[in-house]
């Protein structure tokens, strides 16, 4: 007969429970918040930001920061990523010198911790946090245009999107409208003899090659340069259907007064591409009648873009107007963009810290389409972003036409998608 057990005691049941929840609990801690490949979730998210406070780019840093923070006080206002961690946004002065930008941007990731930085209106500084990233161990977005270069397969970190684009997307949105809508045959280049200039001579180059425009002329000039007279003159005696100048930020002003002078107005269609804080310190007579190419603009007429676009656009404009004084620069809605993709990264991935390249790579493209104040967007593998209204044209109003202030550009058309794009083969793809 077999021998009868004697029942394990309540209380002992009861220890061992208790024993086994204390284990289990302590290991699920430890798994969330200590264990290195845990999905952790620190307290805040900290984003840095190099933005340009003083130099020649503080009027660009000023832009950027507006749609940083705007971006920054939307996602908090509904508790921060996941709804639960709110983002601290961490800002060092970039000094618009690349050399004093890279060590700033050092100092958020060793000093501040950062999670995920932003930043600088230098296209060469971007490119070279972009490398430092990579050291750094957290995602950097730059907040300018940059060099086709940086885009380069081998060179650019994975983690790393260029909202903005390229000076080659520039130059072939401007051949594209000087021939498809001004109807241009024959074309002049002037362009900066830097990376922006060449990018944006080769961008023109290829739509030139697609759509039937024929270089007649082609100049290099200085950043800075004081005197435009002898490069106005040739332009003059080659007689172009239109000029094609990478003329921008205190360039710009300087080349279309000169212009206007010197008559070159009434032998040719100037085409420039602006922003609004290049357009206000242009003279509204030396901005009558020269045509335009720009990323975004606070005034577009309806039925231009799709009815959620213009909603969305004239809401952003507005709300900045109140805050700022003023209407949006393309830097503050596309920095405002940045912020708020990076954070939808952030969210796919489930965790801020412990993350490589490949794998936050992978979640922006997993992502597909958004919806932004700047219109539907997608990112692609070469690192650039296809907006579905990627440039808008226009031309300059005069002072007997403006209504307002800030009344530049009677906006006609827009290009977008990625036949803007430079081909991947370009990138080493």
């Amino acid at each position: 007969m077999a021998k009868k057990l004697n029942p394990v005691p309540t209380k002992i049941i009861i220890i061992a429970v208790v024993i086994a929840v204390i284990v289990i609990a302590g290991a699920l801690i430890y798994y969330f918040q200590f264990a290195p490949q845990g999905p952790q979730r620190p307290a805040e998210f900290r984003l840095g930001a190099v933005l340009d406070y003083t130099g020649w780019l503080a009027a660009c840093a000023k832009a950027e920061e507006i749609g940083i923070t705007l971006a920054v006080k939307d996602i908090n206002d509904k508790g921060g990523l996941w709804g639960t961690t709110p983002i601290k946004l961490i800002t060092r002065d970039g000094e618009s010198t690349p050399e004093v930008q890279l060590r700033r941007f050092r100092e958020l990731f060793e000093v501040e911790k950062i999670h995920a930085a932003v930043g600088t209106c230098h296209a060469g500084g971007a490119f070279a946090l972009m490398k430092e990233s990579l050291s750094a161990g957290v995602p950097f977005w730059p907040s300018p245009f940059t060099a086709v270069a940086a885009l380069k397969k081998d060179e650019r970190p994975l983690w790393s999107f260029v909202s903005m684009g390229v000076p080659w997307s520039v130059g072939y949105a401007m051949a594209y409208f000087a021939i498809k809508e001004l109807g241009a045959k024959k074309i002049y280049l002037h362009v900066a003899s830097y990376a922006w200039g060449w990018d944006l001579r080769d961008g023109a180059r290829e739509a030139m090659k697609k759509y039937g425009g024929e270089e007649v002329g082609y100049d290099e000039y200085a950043a800075g340069t004081p005197d435009f007279t002898p490069f106005i003159t040739r332009i003059i005696a080659a007689k172009p259907d239109a000029l094609i100048t990478s003329a921008v930020v205190g360039d710009q002003p300087t080349f279309l007064k000169q212009a206007r002078e010197l008559g070159l107005h009434e032998v040719t269609r100037i085409v420039i591409f602006t922003s609004h804080l290049w357009l206000k310190g242009v003279p509204p007579e030396a901005l009558k009648g020269v045509y335009a190419v720009i990323s975004s603009y606070h005034d577009l007429p309806a039925g231009l873009v799709d009815d959620e676009t213009f909603r969305l656009m004239r809401a952003f404009t507005d709300r900045v107007i109140r805050e700022a004084g003023e209407p949006p620069d393309p830097y503050t809605i596309t920095n405002y963009v940045v912020v708020t993709t990076i954070v939808k990264v952030f969210e796919k991935l489930g965790k801020i810290e412990n993350i490589k390249p490949e794998e936050f790579y992978r979640a922006v493209l997993e992502i597909g389409e958004i919806m932004t104040p700047r219109g539907p967007v997608r990112y692609t593998e070469i690192g650039l972003p296809a907006w579905k209204y990627y440039f808008f044209f226009g031309i300059g109003k005069g002072p007997e036409e403006k209504t307002y202030i800030y009344d530049y550009l009677r906006i006609t058309g827009v290009i977008g998608g990625e036949e803007v794009l430079p081909p991947p083969a370009l990138l080493g793809y």
